[in-house]
Protein backbone atom coordinates (compact mmCIF):
# COMPACT_ATOMS: atom_id res chain seq x y z
CA UNK A 1 0.00 0.00 0.00
CA UNK A 2 2.78 2.68 0.96
CA UNK A 3 4.41 1.99 -2.00
CA UNK A 4 1.22 2.61 -4.28
CA UNK A 5 0.76 5.31 -2.39
CA UNK A 6 4.47 6.97 -2.80
CA UNK A 7 4.07 6.13 -6.76
CA UNK A 8 0.98 8.16 -7.35
CA UNK A 9 2.01 10.91 -4.72
CA UNK A 10 5.43 11.35 -6.73
CA UNK A 11 7.71 12.09 -2.94
CA UNK A 12 9.37 10.04 -0.83
CA UNK A 13 8.16 9.87 2.42
CA UNK A 14 8.03 6.94 5.57
CA UNK A 15 5.04 5.69 6.98
CA UNK A 16 4.60 8.39 9.94
CA UNK A 17 3.91 10.59 7.22
CA UNK A 18 1.55 8.59 5.38
CA UNK A 19 -0.55 8.78 8.56
CA UNK A 20 -1.03 12.58 7.75
CA UNK A 21 -1.79 12.54 4.48
CA UNK A 22 -4.23 14.31 3.38
CA UNK A 23 -7.66 12.25 2.70
CA UNK A 24 -8.74 14.37 -0.29
CA UNK A 25 -5.37 13.95 -2.09
CA UNK A 26 -5.91 10.34 -1.62
CA UNK A 27 -9.51 11.00 -2.24
CA UNK A 28 -8.14 12.84 -5.86
CA UNK A 29 -5.79 9.97 -6.79
CA UNK A 30 -8.57 7.48 -7.01
CA UNK A 31 -10.61 9.17 -8.94
CA UNK A 32 -8.26 10.29 -11.48
CA UNK A 33 -7.46 6.22 -11.51
CA UNK A 34 -11.08 5.32 -12.28
CA UNK A 35 -11.26 8.00 -14.80
CA UNK A 36 -8.22 6.39 -16.27
CA UNK A 37 -9.44 2.87 -16.14
CA UNK A 38 -12.48 3.95 -17.99
CA UNK A 39 -10.37 5.36 -20.86
CA UNK A 40 -9.22 1.78 -20.89
CA UNK A 41 -12.64 0.60 -21.20
CA UNK A 42 -12.99 3.07 -24.36
CA UNK A 43 -9.95 1.38 -26.45
CA UNK A 44 -11.01 -2.31 -25.32
CA UNK A 45 -14.69 -1.89 -26.71
CA UNK A 46 -13.19 -0.12 -29.54
CA UNK A 47 -10.33 -2.82 -30.09
CA UNK A 48 -13.38 -5.35 -30.39
CA UNK A 49 -15.09 -3.33 -32.81
CA UNK A 50 -12.04 -2.98 -35.14
CA UNK A 51 -11.93 -6.64 -35.32
CA UNK A 52 -14.88 -7.44 -35.95
CA UNK A 53 -14.92 -4.64 -38.49
CA UNK A 54 -12.76 -6.00 -40.95
CA UNK A 55 -13.26 -9.62 -40.58
CA UNK A 56 -16.71 -10.16 -40.29
CA UNK A 57 -19.22 -7.34 -40.66
CA UNK A 58 -22.62 -8.64 -40.07
CA UNK A 59 -21.78 -10.59 -37.22
CA UNK A 60 -20.00 -7.53 -35.28
CA UNK A 61 -23.36 -5.50 -36.37
CA UNK A 62 -25.46 -7.88 -34.61
CA UNK A 63 -23.25 -8.33 -31.62
CA UNK A 64 -23.43 -4.15 -31.22
CA UNK A 65 -26.91 -4.06 -31.37
CA UNK A 66 -27.47 -7.15 -28.57
CA UNK A 67 -24.74 -6.01 -26.35
CA UNK A 68 -27.32 -2.21 -26.70
CA UNK A 69 -30.65 -3.95 -26.20
CA UNK A 70 -28.99 -6.27 -23.14
CA UNK A 71 -27.37 -3.10 -21.57
CA UNK A 72 -30.91 -1.14 -22.07
CA UNK A 73 -32.78 -3.89 -20.61
CA UNK A 74 -30.64 -4.48 -17.66
CA UNK A 75 -30.14 -0.59 -17.07
CA UNK A 76 -26.78 -0.86 -17.10
CA UNK A 77 -24.54 2.25 -16.27
CA UNK A 78 -25.68 5.24 -18.75
CA UNK A 79 -21.85 5.91 -19.50
CA UNK A 80 -21.15 2.28 -20.42
CA UNK A 81 -24.50 2.44 -23.01
CA UNK A 82 -23.04 5.66 -24.22
CA UNK A 83 -19.97 4.46 -25.00
CA UNK A 84 -20.96 1.41 -26.75
CA UNK A 85 -23.68 3.06 -28.75
CA UNK A 86 -21.35 6.05 -29.84
CA UNK A 87 -18.08 3.18 -30.76
CA UNK A 88 -21.05 1.25 -32.89
CA UNK A 89 -22.82 4.33 -34.32
CA UNK A 90 -21.49 4.71 -37.92
CA UNK A 91 -22.06 0.48 -38.26
CA UNK A 92 -25.60 0.93 -37.19
CA UNK A 93 -25.88 3.80 -39.73
CA UNK A 94 -24.78 2.29 -42.96
CA UNK A 95 -24.19 -1.56 -41.83
CA UNK A 96 -24.61 -2.68 -45.63
CA UNK A 97 -21.06 -1.43 -46.80
CA UNK A 98 -17.63 -2.87 -47.02
CA UNK A 99 -15.61 -0.64 -44.53
CA UNK A 100 -14.97 2.87 -45.00
CA UNK A 101 -13.40 5.57 -42.69
CA UNK A 102 -16.52 6.92 -41.79
CA UNK A 103 -17.50 3.80 -40.07
CA UNK A 104 -14.06 4.25 -38.07
CA UNK A 105 -15.44 7.56 -36.88
CA UNK A 106 -16.70 6.56 -33.50
CA UNK A 107 -13.65 4.38 -32.46
CA UNK A 108 -11.41 7.28 -33.97
CA UNK A 109 -13.18 10.23 -32.12
CA UNK A 110 -14.48 8.14 -28.51
CA UNK A 111 -12.48 4.98 -28.14
CA UNK A 112 -8.85 6.48 -29.44
CA UNK A 113 -9.44 10.14 -29.61
CA UNK A 114 -11.59 10.78 -26.20
CA UNK A 115 -9.17 8.75 -24.37
CA UNK A 116 -5.99 9.75 -25.69
CA UNK A 117 -7.15 13.03 -24.77
CA UNK A 118 -7.66 12.25 -21.19
CA UNK A 119 -4.84 10.58 -20.12
CA UNK A 120 -2.22 12.82 -21.60
CA UNK A 121 -4.81 16.02 -20.48
CA UNK A 122 -4.56 14.28 -17.01
CA UNK A 123 -0.78 13.85 -16.85
CA UNK A 124 0.95 16.76 -19.40
CA UNK A 125 -2.23 19.40 -19.09
CA UNK A 126 -1.34 22.65 -17.81
CA UNK A 127 -3.55 24.83 -20.15
CA UNK A 128 -7.02 25.12 -19.04
CA UNK A 129 -9.69 25.56 -21.83
CA UNK A 130 -11.93 28.82 -21.12
CA UNK A 131 -14.80 27.93 -18.25
CA UNK A 132 -14.03 24.15 -18.63
CA UNK A 133 -11.78 21.65 -17.10
CA UNK A 134 -10.20 20.04 -20.23
CA UNK A 135 -6.78 21.25 -21.42
CA UNK A 136 -5.69 22.45 -24.45
CA UNK A 137 -2.85 19.92 -24.21
CA UNK A 138 -5.24 16.80 -24.08
CA UNK A 139 -7.39 18.57 -26.92
CA UNK A 140 -4.31 18.79 -29.13
CA UNK A 141 -3.13 15.14 -28.40
CA UNK A 142 -6.95 14.18 -29.41
CA UNK A 143 -6.86 15.65 -32.98
CA UNK A 144 -2.61 14.26 -33.51
CA UNK A 145 -4.03 10.62 -32.15
CA UNK A 146 -7.45 11.01 -33.83
CA UNK A 147 -5.29 11.84 -37.31
CA UNK A 148 -3.09 9.04 -37.03
CA UNK A 149 -5.50 6.60 -36.30
CA UNK A 150 -7.47 7.28 -39.14
CA UNK A 151 -4.58 7.77 -41.73
CA UNK A 152 -3.70 4.56 -40.41
CA UNK A 153 -6.47 2.83 -41.37
CA UNK A 154 -7.05 4.64 -44.35
CA UNK A 155 -5.08 1.88 -46.27
CA UNK A 156 -7.76 -1.10 -45.04
CA UNK A 157 -10.50 1.11 -45.94
CA UNK A 158 -12.52 0.58 -49.07
CA UNK A 159 -12.55 3.86 -51.61
CA UNK A 160 -13.27 6.65 -51.97
CA UNK A 161 -11.36 7.81 -49.05
CA UNK A 162 -11.34 11.41 -47.77
CA UNK A 163 -7.97 12.92 -48.30
CA UNK A 164 -5.51 13.59 -45.96
CA UNK A 165 -6.80 17.68 -45.36
CA UNK A 166 -10.08 16.27 -44.91
CA UNK A 167 -8.97 13.92 -42.00
CA UNK A 168 -6.91 16.66 -40.37
CA UNK A 169 -10.04 19.13 -40.66
CA UNK A 170 -12.02 16.58 -39.22
CA UNK A 171 -9.53 15.57 -36.44
CA UNK A 172 -9.74 19.76 -35.09
CA UNK A 173 -13.33 20.03 -35.73
CA UNK A 174 -13.82 16.40 -33.03
CA UNK A 175 -11.14 17.88 -30.63
CA UNK A 176 -12.96 21.35 -30.64
CA UNK A 177 -16.20 19.87 -29.67
CA UNK A 178 -15.14 17.31 -27.20
CA UNK A 179 -13.12 20.32 -25.85
CA UNK A 180 -16.61 22.23 -25.08
CA UNK A 181 -19.19 19.47 -24.52
CA UNK A 182 -19.57 17.97 -21.02
CA UNK A 183 -21.70 14.78 -20.86
CA UNK A 184 -23.10 13.90 -24.26
CA UNK A 185 -19.33 13.75 -26.49
CA UNK A 186 -19.96 10.10 -26.78
CA UNK A 187 -22.40 10.32 -29.40
CA UNK A 188 -22.29 13.89 -30.05
CA UNK A 189 -18.52 13.04 -31.74
CA UNK A 190 -19.42 9.89 -33.16
CA UNK A 191 -22.54 11.69 -35.22
CA UNK A 192 -19.71 14.38 -36.50
CA UNK A 193 -17.14 12.53 -37.28
CA UNK A 194 -19.07 10.08 -39.44
CA UNK A 195 -20.83 13.13 -41.18
CA UNK A 196 -17.38 14.88 -42.37
CA UNK A 197 -15.59 11.89 -43.12
CA UNK A 198 -18.93 10.53 -45.33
Amino acid sequence: MFRLLRYYAGEKFDKTQVKSLNISRISRWTNQLLYLSRKFFHLTVSLIFLSGLFFDRDFIWLSGWLMLCIFVILEVHTLSLCIITGIFLPLFLSPNEEPHLYHLAGVAAVGVGDSVAAIYGSLYGATKWPRGKKTVEGSAAMAASIVVFLVAARPLCSAPVPSYLAIIFAALILAAIEAFTVRIDNIALPIVGYLLLH
